[in-house]
């Protein structure tokens, strides 16, 4: 019996990986860097300031669509002292994080109470109006405007 060499080789005698087996490791070894990435920087990116601001400019843009589909009135509430923002057009609600700070500004008109109010998006494409401020732990900030005559919701570059 002769000894073998148990290092895998290919075709020609040569010993190394295949390319399958190269790529599966390097599958694995970028899955446990994500999820390790996730756990260091999870908990920055649910404070940002401008990722939560792309997820409000998005909810106030499917509330602007649904008015403009359907030709009625949508609102949505954003509820300060809870810390919600709701639509009644959807299910759906995003949590404004205890590392945010947010001020809202809205017309006199619509504010209810001292815990927060609704922005109206009108069938005919016009918004009753807004303004999101939202300041980070870290100091960075994003502002979020809704375009009272349009309806249309960006977001703002401020210079500090």
């Amino acid at each position: 019996m002769s000894a073998q060499s148990k290092n895998p080789t290919n075709a020609d005698g040569r010993s190394g990986f295949t390319l399958f087996e190269t790529l599966v490791v390097l599958v694995i070894l970028g899955l446990a860097m994500s999820i390790s990435a996730y756990t260091v920087w999870g908990r920055s990116a649910r404070t940002d300031p401008d990722l939560l601001a792309g997820h409000i400019r998005q909810f106030l843009h499917s509330a602007h669509l649904k008015a403009l589909i359907t030709g009625n009135t949508t609102s949505v509430i954003f509820d300060l002292e809870s810390r919600l923002i709701s639509g009644d057009f959807d299910a759906a609600t995003i949590e404004i994080p205890e590392g945010v700070e947010i001020a809202l500004i809205v017309g006199r008109e619509l504010v209810e109470s001292e815990r927060g109010a609704p922005v109206l998006f009108f069938g005919q494409g016009g918004s009753s109006g807004l303004r999101i401020e939202l300041s980070g732990d870290d100091g960075r900030r994003s502002v979020v405007t809704t375009n009272w005559l349009t309806g249309a919701t960006r977001i703002v570059e401020e210079q500090p």
